[in-house]
């Protein structure tokens, strides 16, 4: 057992073994009973269609859309499934009148209960490790347009959205995800429950691949590379509580590190969410002691964490997003991943981000994210700072 006492904080329960992975992972979470409705994509459809496997619709934007009418009449789980190929998108408004395929409009939005966004890649291995899609079978998003700005992007948002959206049960799988250093995040991931993100590449992010923060689920057989890390969760509170198997993913050759898990709520859910007319769900300015998510249970087992800065790295406090955390809890059981070649150190317990450089007030209820009190680090202070 190894102990970190902070202030108030406690790290129990990290094991390392150095072992081969189960490739079976990417494969062990079970199907629901029955059969889905399904909703089909292709993105080198000649015409918009209508998501029936003869006329797929040209675009996962509009299969999201009809997902979510679905939802008001349909409480089983809905399946989008996208053919192999390459569909693009951007943050910008939508042009009008075109008669070939518009682009993505992004970020897509995840904010269907027991939703299935299933793209086409199979993965393949090496060493019992995932790496990439089957020739001929990738699923590709890309972002064909930067989006210049301070506040954050994602290709990907699982949450809660201010019509009442949520996505517990989300399922999001066979994709490829190249951001090409376009946008901030490849999926971003808030207050969800019941996740899995499996078989999935995500690569040429600004910050992290894949990041969640107040969620619960499966990360499993996913190949993250070129983030900033790869794999980064924060913790949750009582009513999103986050309990995660990481378990048979590819973290390798991330610029910061390979995994990061945060004792506290980690990072903003300010997402600049572009011409997208579904807003996040706000945090409260001044949130109560409940809502402040400090504490998460992870069993990390099977994952190659090598050719990184950093490898896994446990940071007690996070991203500072609400007033100064004081209190962060992580439960780890590490066992049976591959560390390699890490440049700095394969594993890392630390403190975290303890931000002490301003006694400022941010108690605007409308706070301009882009103008930090001094002594905050840019995008991690984000708007929901109250005290000093």
């Amino acid at each position: 057992m190894l102990r970190f006492i902070g202030s108030v904080t406690v790290l129990c329960g990290i094991a390392i073994f150095a072992a081969g992975p189960r490739p079976s992972f990417a494969q062990a979470v079970g199907t629901a009973a029955s059969s889905p409705t399904k909703v089909y994509v292709d993105c080198a459809a000649t015409s918009r269609g209508n998501g029936s496997a003869a006329r797929p619709y040209w675009r996962i934007t509009d299969a999201l859309k009809k997902a979510r009418a679905l939802r008001r009449e349909n409480q089983g789980r809905i399946s989008i499934r996208v053919a192999p190929g390459t569909c693009s998108g951007n943050f910008e408004t939508q042009p009008i009148g075109q008669s070939t395929r518009p682009p993505e409009l992004l970020p897509l939005v995840l904010n269907v209960p027991n939703l299935t966004l299933h793209g086409a890649g199979v993965m393949e291995y090496a060493d019992g490790y995932p790496v990439g899609p089957r020739a001929g079978t990738a699923t590709t998003l890309t972002v064909d347009t930067e989006h210049p700005g301070d506040i954050p992007t994602t290709v990907i948002y699982v949450g809660p959205t201010t019509d009442g959206g949520r996505a517990d049960g989300a399922v999001i799988e066979g994709f490829v995800i190249d951001n090409a250093l376009n946008a901030w995040f490849g999926i971003y991931i808030t207050r969800t429950q019941r996740l899995t993100v499996r078989d999935n590449v995500v690569t040429d992010t600004w910050l992290g691949a894949i990041n969640g923060s107040e969620c619960s689920g499966r990360i499993v057989g996913n190949v993250v590379h070129r983030g900033f890390p790869g794999l980064a969760f924060g913790a949750g509170t009582s009513e999103n509580p986050s309990r995660l198997f990481i378990g048979g993913n590819s973290a390798t050759d991330n610029f910061s590190g390979g995994v990061l898990i945060f004792g506290n709520s980690g990072f903003t859910d300010y997402l600049d969410m572009g011409a997208n007319p579904l807003e996040v769900l706000p945090r409260p300015i001044n949130p109560k002691s409940s809502q402040l998510g400090n504490r998460i249970e992870v069993d990390f087992e099977g994952n190659d964490v090598s050719n990184n800065v950093l490898g896994l790295r446990f940071s007690i406090l996070g991203g500072s997003r609400y007033p100064y955390a004081q209190t962060g809890h992580i439960s780890a059981n590490v066992h049976e991943n591959r560390f390699i070649d890490n440049a700095g150190y394969p594993l890392v317990v630390d403190e975290g981000f303890v931000f002490r450089g301003t006694s400022s007030f941010w108690t605007d209820p409308n706070p301009d994210p882009t103008n930090f009190p001094e002594g905050f680090l840019a995008f991690f202070a984000a708007p929901f700072m109250t005290h000093g």
